[in-house]
């Protein structure tokens, strides 16, 4: 009980601006208020009701109404793992949350609320909720501590925070989501090897827990991994796992798989082989960070195939999907936009500028730690070509010589 209970009283006391030696007094020593609300120590009952009462806490003893409460929860996140609805665990919860956040299941209420509500676009009250739990993270069962710290990374702004976060998540306890969050951080990073090494014990354990969703997310990965060393024959194997995975299933890979193989054949300079699948990915609703760079993409693929009219029109709907939100800070939206810049100047024919080299050399700097390395080596090629055109030879060449030792790493 004294975890939960610590948990209402600092949270209570904290809204209410109250000093830890302002409510303590008349009713127990500072020290012994700091482990309370700690969770370190559990008080009597009389020490209980009366912080209770200073507080104005109408505190709730229900066992059966808690019983029922972990209950859901443990249900919830059987479903929320395996990216499955979880509606009737959302009415509980909406309809029992008021009782239940004066109750001894106080904290798991939280968490639950930090997972299943939280948006993961508005960092502002998910990050405060977390600062919430923080000094509890002691008192948490591993599967929710897991939850939290998995929760944490996402608004890790350093890929390499990022990474320690997941560690520690993993280390908790084993689960397929934890391995498969790592495996996508190890991409971000590009460390492909390990990357791929996690994905595939992501794809076992997902097997082994019963989760098709991480299974086509860990399938998925490895294709992408496999896009990134150019080895297409193998990403493709990949790929048509994951499209035998989501037959029948709600989640519809195909538009992110056909961009993967699009982008990786523009890479390579194979443009027919990119207009292939570029021409068959589509938007997915509700991603706007997909459906941006499949149509900046598309944008200078038609433009190298000397398609103007069709190029302008993707940058366009590119720019249209950029202006559908606006994008916090920890999403990096202006590498985004100097995306759509880049391919605009491309457009425009202005690939000698200087205004071309600078916004390409950003992005050949920064892109890759955010969107993995396929777009450093992506915009880098234009960076050698641009140093070629001016007779710049020494710098191609170091460029090049860069970019090649990068590339016996990953």
């Amino acid at each position: 009980m004294s975890a939960y209970t610590g948990w209402l009283i600092r949270r209570k006391r904290m809204e209410l601006n109250y000093s830890q030696e302002g409510l303590a007094k008349g009713i127990c020593a500072v020290s012994y208020l700091s482990k309370i609300e700690q969770g370190l120590v559990e008080p009597g009952q009389e020490i209980l009701d009366r912080l209770f009462d200073a507080l104005g806490i109408d505190f709730v003893r229900d066992p059966v109404l808690e019983k029922e409460a972990q209950a859901q929860l443990d249900r919830f996140f059987f479903l929320f793992e395996a990216d499955e609805p979880y509606d009737e665990q959302r009415a509980f919860f909406e309809k029992h949350g008021e009782r239940l956040a004066c109750s001894e299941f106080a904290l798991s209420y939280q968490v639950y609320r930090l997972i299943s509500e939280a948006s993961v676009e508005d960092a502002e009250q998910p990050c405060a909720m977390l600062a919430q739990l923080e000094p509890f993270m002691h008192c948490l069962p591993a599967r929710l501590a897991q939850w939290v710290l998995i929760v944490r990374a996402e608004y890790e702004e350093n890929p390499e925070d990022e990474w320690a976060v997941l560690c520690e998540a993993a280390r908790l306890r084993s689960c397929c989501v934890a391995t498969y969050k790592l495996a996508v951080c190890a991409y971000r990073r590009g460390q492909y090897s390990l990357c791929a090494e996690l994905a595939e014990r992501a794809y076992s354990e997902a097997a082994y827990e019963g989760n098709p969703a991480t299974m086509i997310w860990s399938c998925h990965t490895l294709g992408a991994c496999a896009c990134n060393r150019h080895d297409m024959e193998q990403a493709v194997r990949y790929y048509e796992r994951v499209r035998a995975l989501t037959r029948g299933y709600r989640i519809d890979m195909g538009s992110y798989i056909d961009y993967n193989l699009g982008s990786s054949y523009l890479e390579m300079g194979r443009d027919e082989d990119a207009l292939r699948y570029l021409e068959r990915a589509r938007e997915v609703d509700g991603d706007v960070l997909h459906n941006t760079l499949l149509h900046q993409k598309k944008s200078i693929l038609y433009h190298r195939l000397g398609r103007r009219e069709e190029a302008q029109a993707q940058l366009a709907l590119a720019q249209a999907c950029f202006d559908q939100r606006e994008w916090p800070a920890w999403r990096r939206p202006e590498l985004i936009g100097q995306m759509l810049g880049f391919a605009r100047l491309l457009l425009d024919g202005m690939e000698n500028t200087e205004a071309f080299e600078r916004i390409t050399r950003a992005l050949y700097n920064d892109a890759g730690t955010w969107f993995g390395h396929g777009f450093r080596r992506f915009y880098g090629s234009y960076l050698v070509q641009l140093c070629k055109a001016q007779r710049r030879y020494k710098e191609a060449l170091a460029l090049s010589e860069e970019m090649a030792e990068a590339e016996m790493f990953f």
